[in-house]
């Protein structure tokens, strides 16, 4: 989404906040591609959040699981949450962007290209909500730039790695 925003949105550069949630439970790739958008694409602001991946599963004294899924609600929308409300203080309007597809799971499909956060308290544009694969990749080659390494490697998420709900394809790429 950050290419797209960048080239192909007609947006002023300038308008444009990009934002890395940092759980403290990434890959090593996702850090590289991280550092490599933020120099050759647009600047990268990171968040953290108040703990990281293993300091808040110490707290809840239990790691997420389909019955608590707490990470991705500490990890990254409180972070981005405490971030769109400086926002919201320092500009007027504010539009959170996201790059989630709807080939990507059965609760994404049910998404809407626009809508109003509850969450971030501001409207959500989801300007890749069509998208296939192929989509991305072709924006990728379009641009000469790579997408993350474990995506090639087979992974699907490239959130925490691993992901508390990886799947065992992608639990197999840690050994």
């Amino acid at each position: 989404v950050l290419l797209w925003m960048v080239h192909e949105s007609g947006i002023p550069r300038h308008q444009i906040n990009a934002t890395f949630c940092d759980t403290g439970h990434e890959h090593d790739w996702t850090y590289e591609q991280v550092e490599m958008l933020s120099k050759h694409v647009h600047p990268i602001e990171t968040l953290k959040p108040k703990l990281g991946f293993f300091e808040l599963a110490s707290n809840k004294q239990r790691f997420p699981s389909s019955e608590a899924r707490f990470c991705t609600q500490h990890l990254k929308i409180f972070p981005t949450q405490d971030h769109v409300r400086y926002l919201l203080e320092a500009h007027r309007h504010v539009v959170a962007v996201s790059g989630v597809r709807s080939a990507e799971s059965y609760d994404r499909a049910k998404l809407l290209e626009w809508d109003y956060s509850g969450n971030l308290l501001c409207l959500s544009w989801r300007p890749l909500i069509t998208w296939n694969i192929e989509d991305v990749l072709a924006i990728h080659a379009k641009y000469g730039i790579p997408m993350n390494k474990l995506y090639e490697a087979g992974s699907e998420r490239v959130g925490c790695f691993p992901c508390i709900f990886s799947r065992k394809e992608e639990i197999a790429l840690v050994a």
